[in-house]
């Protein structure tokens, strides 16, 4: 009976054991069948069953647990239905260790409720979508897969009386943004606690006597032979460097993204600027177009000929685009990137920092251009893991003139920005839509999600408007 002869039915079915996921409507469905109907007879019922479900942790929402109200969803993970187990083999790739950061909940209790990893990858999921390969989600029993962008994923996996997360820059573990780092580690605290209260409460707890901060402790590290080596974050604080049983050393300065303070603007007296690590990779056109918002006109053309770049060359951008400061400085900077500078045949953030220095910059510029926007954590739904081509027909009319900034933030080539530009001379409105267009149809084919979140926070980055009509269409707000 539960294996319905009908195709569609059987297809919802399917697609649930296979991704964990079931939308409402498909789940009305399931219970329009004759052999339902009688015992779920109406709408006000179906909801109260529902709730029930929702209650004993068969259905699990995708819900944050920050405080504000609760979020509005159209599906449901399905812990129960998900066996298949998340595939090591990453482990055995010999770069995973240094492009990682490991965090690890110890819970100090005989066991774990069944269904907290699936409410734990629920919250996180209203902000960072879990990643997917060949249009299949990459939730598997009690673990999953989260995509942050690009460059950037983590692993979250219950095993037995721990938490373990990996996060992961495409490049090295240097390259994550510590406000990602903080803000992933807050989202899952947040929500570990939550749950964690309302499991002792159900047992019989007196909810003034729970104090669930007893009930875990967190350590911060590295990954290594194949497992988190990792420490206190007390110990983290206090020691530059450890040695693990494997004889191993492990620094602190990376895991300590974990706990980094997102209000701090500006680097610490004691910071020491990139790692070595970073100081050799060539600067993307994103870091470049950050670093340009840090630098007025003037001091962005003294750090352009200490580069190596003519005098003449910079006059040539100048005219090109004549009362654009920031553009001006974005193309500058991109065209250092791409010229052929003899004695200077490869392009690094060392480059950059030389020069910094030689024009008496001090102030940690690089620092910041990995640093990310956080601000609109408090609205991250998952409303906003979609877009509609109406909703980015609408946006152009609610923008300025930004769409070489906001194609570089969206990760759109400079040179894809630039046909742009030659295909649509002096059309605003036209560019900005050619470059939503490319957006949306070149993240899909990099299997990057892109959602109506990733694009306000572009849109928070480039400060050209748009983001209070987006708040408005999907949030009603």
């Amino acid at each position: 009976m539960f294996w319905p002869n009908d195709e569609t039915l059987r297809s919802i079915l399917r697609r649930m054991t296979e991704t964990g996921k079931i939308h409402k409507t498909d789940l009305i469905k399931l219970w329009q069948q004759k052999q339902f109907v009688h015992h779920i007879p109406g709408d006000d019922y179906k909801e109260f069953i529902i709730q029930v479900l929702v209650h004993l942790d068969i259905l699990v929402l995708p819900k944050r647990y920050s405080g504000h109200d609760e979020t509005h969803v159209d599906y449901f993970l399905v812990p129960c239905t998900v066996k298949h187990k998340m595939p090591m083999f990453f482990l055995d790739d010999k770069s995973f260790a240094n492009r990682t950061i490991a965090l690890v909940y110890h819970i100090r209790q005989s066991s774990i409720p069944s269904a907290l990893s699936f409410k734990l990858i629920g919250a996180v999921s209203g902000i960072w979508p879990i990643k997917e390969v060949n249009e299949r989600p990459l939730l598997y029993h009690s673990s999953a897969v989260l995509c942050v962008d690009s460059q950037t994923e983590f692993r979250i996996m219950v095993e037995d009386n721990r938490i373990v997360v990996y996060l992961t820059n495409m490049s090295s573990r240097s390259c994550i943004s510590p406000d990602i780092a903080a803000s992933i580690q807050d989202c899952l605290t947040v929500t570990l606690q939550a749950v964690l209260k309302f499991y002792l409460i159900s047992i019989g707890k007196n909810h003034q006597q729970v104090n669930v901060s007893n009930l875990f402790h967190i350590e911060v590290g590295e990954v290594c032979c194949r497992s988190p080596c990792v420490i206190s974050i007390s110990k983290a604080k206090q020691t530059h460097e450890w040695v693990c049983n494997n004889g191993n050393t492990h620094f602190s300065r990376d895991p300590l993204l974990w706990i980094f303070n997102k209000t701090h603007q500006e680097c610490s007296s004691n910071c020491p600027g990139l790692d070595e690590s970073v100081l050799t990779m060539s600067p993307s056109e994103q870091h470049l177009s950050r670093l340009a918002y840090q630098l007025n006109i003037q001091s962005c053309r003294e750090l352009i000929i200490n580069l190596g770049i003519q005098l003449n060359d910079w006059e040539d951008i100048e005219y090109s685009y004549t009362r654009m400061p920031l553009i001006i400085k974005i193309m500058a900077l991109n065209f250092w990137k791409t010229k052929n500078i003899v004695g200077r045949p490869n392009k690094s953030f060392n480059n950059l920092l030389d020069a910094l220095k030689a024009v008496g910059d001090t102030r940690h510029l690089l620092c910041k251009v990995f640093r990310e926007y956080t601000h609109l954590l408090d609205i991250a739904d998952v409303r906003l893991q979609s877009s509609t081509d109406d909703v980015l027909q609408g946006l152009p009319k609610n923008l300025g003139n930004c769409a070489i900034p906001l194609g570089i933030e969206l990760g759109i080539s400079v040179s894809s920005i630039e046909e742009t530009m030659t295909r649509h001379p002096r059309d605003m409105y036209n560019q900005i839509s050619d470059i939503l267009r490319k957006w949306k149809t070149s993240t899909c084919s990099r299997k990057v999600k892109p959602t109506i979140y990733k694009l306000m926070l572009a849109l928070e980055r480039v400060h050209t408007g748009g983001l209070d009509y987006l708040k408005d269409i999907y949030l009603g707000q």
